[in-house]
């Protein structure tokens, strides 16, 4: 008997992790708090994406789930904490763009975001649009690119952020289309909203959210979405691809990680949770009116997401990361 269960121990623990069958621990998950680490601080979008989504999962995880900020470094800061944190299912990471992908292609960070993370699920999406002063004489995206490579250099574009996404997006724009702004570095993203409106710029692809109101006040003009439909909320502006650049879908994304390592039966369930909350018409709500959309898939999915990111977009961010 004592060879028969030896054998079957070393059976156990030669098959592949989601293989396994779930422990008595992971089953009982989770029995203690759970952290949700999130790459920004108090108030930041991220910050309220991150709320929203621990307030969600309270209900069924019996308000177990707490949020963690841990901001700086563009959110590098939050990411090595939770690729340092243990792999035992009490620690997830609410990865983004530049954790994920941008930061770690342009400078050395603690972690490879490769191996570093188990994805759980995808959980949002936010648009971009570009926008105009509507000073500019322009009122479509043709327009626009004519109107600068008349004027090569005149008209300013502006962005905040080496690398950032509004930084790539401009300079995807550029090298797709010929167009000829002169790129203007801000250090916040009000700074440079405030240039837009004021006429100190003439564009800048800025989130769908905050151009909706202002297109509204009539401070804006809108002239594209990078969204692959167009959005409800500018149902009159065309997305690029209809705009004559096909293929320029972006966006702003959150996922949810945990440290490589942890156990598949806790993913597995966590993104069952996180699938059921995209559902929710409180939830959906919710993210609405902080100007995002609810995304839901496998982790296989994010997987997959992250590395078609990282291929699309890390060689242009390190040729941005030196230069304005």
């Amino acid at each position: 008997m004592r060879r028969l269960l030896l054998a079957l121990g070393l059976l156990l623990t030669s098959l592949p992790p989601a293989s396994r069958p779930a422990s008595a621990q992971d089953a009982a998950w989770p029995d203690r708090p759970v952290r949700l680490i999130l790459p920004s601080g108090p108030g930041g979008a991220f910050d309220l994406i991150g709320r929203v989504i621990a307030e969600g999962l309270n209900g069924p995880l019996a308000n177990r789930v707490v949020v963690e900020n841990r901001a700086g470094a563009g959110g590098v800061i939050a990411a090595e904490a939770a690729a340092r944190a243990p792999a035992d299912g009490y620690s997830f990471l609410l990865g983004i763009l530049s954790t994920q992908v941008v930061i770690p292609a342009t400078q050395r960070v603690g972690y490879d975001p490769a191996t570093a993370f188990a994805p759980v699920a995808p959980t949002t999406m936010a648009h971009m649009v570009l926008a105009v002063n509507p000073n500019l004489p322009a009122r479509t995206v043709a327009e626009f690119i004519a109107l600068t490579q008349a004027q090569p250099g005149r008209i300013n574009a502006s962005y905040a952020g080496r690398a950032s996404l509004p930084h790539l997006l401009l300079a995807l724009f550029m090298r797709q289309t010929g167009a000829q702004p002169y790129p203007v570095p801000f250090s916040l993203s009000a700074q440079g909203l405030q240039a837009l409106m004021s006429g100190e710029v003439g564009a800048a692809f800025e989130t769908a959210s905050i151009i909706r109101t202002q297109a509204a006040a009539g401070t804006l003009r809108a002239l594209a979405v990078t969204s692959a439909a167009r959005d409800p909320g500018l149902p009159e502006v065309p997305t690029m691809a209809e705009a004559g650049i096909p293929g320029f879908v972006a966006g702003s994304w959150t996922g949810v990680f945990a440290p490589a390592g942890t156990p598949p039966a806790i993913i597995a369930r966590l993104n069952g949770l996180l699938a059921e909350l995209s559902r929710d018409a409180t939830y959906q709500r919710r993210l609405a009116n902080i100007g995002v959309q609810p995304q839901t898939g496998s982790p296989e999915d994010l997987g997959r997401w992250v590395a078609s990111e990282r291929e699309r977009w890390s060689g242009l961010a390190r040729s941005l990361a030196g230069s304005d």
